[in-house]
């Protein structure tokens, strides 16, 4: 089959329009992309809010004796394509005593 010079560029656009619905979309990438940041006690440290092999994961870790506890930075990565728009993105938290009833949630806006 042969294709001449006037067809290959509709062939071409025709293609890529067609494959545009295929990729268009948004999502959140990875528990391992997203993090916390807090302040225990007065020092800052890091957690990845899923168990991701060679990060510190914050989901079962043991705090210890806490006279301070903040939330200084959370992270999230999100990925948008098309005419899609990723325009906010929240942790929604709550903190409790291991063993007892969880409390409200509440929310901390990532910018």
């Amino acid at each position: 089959m042969r294709i001449s010079r006037l067809t290959a560029p509709f062939l071409a656009l025709f293609l890529f329009y067609s494959f545009q619905g295929w990729c268009c979309g948004y999502s959140f990438v990875g528990d391992c992309s997203s993090s916390i940041f807090l302040s225990i006690n007065g020092t800052v440290d890091s957690f990845v809010v899923a168990p991701c092999p060679g990060l510190l994961a914050f989901d079962g870790f043991s705090i210890g004796n806490i006279q301070s506890l903040s939330i200084t930075r959370a992270k999230a990565v999100t990925w948008e394509s098309c005419q899609n728009n990723v325009s906010g993105m929240a942790l929604y938290y709550r903190v409790y005593e291991q063993g007892q009833q969880g409390g409200a949630w509440d929310h901390f806006d990532l910018q």
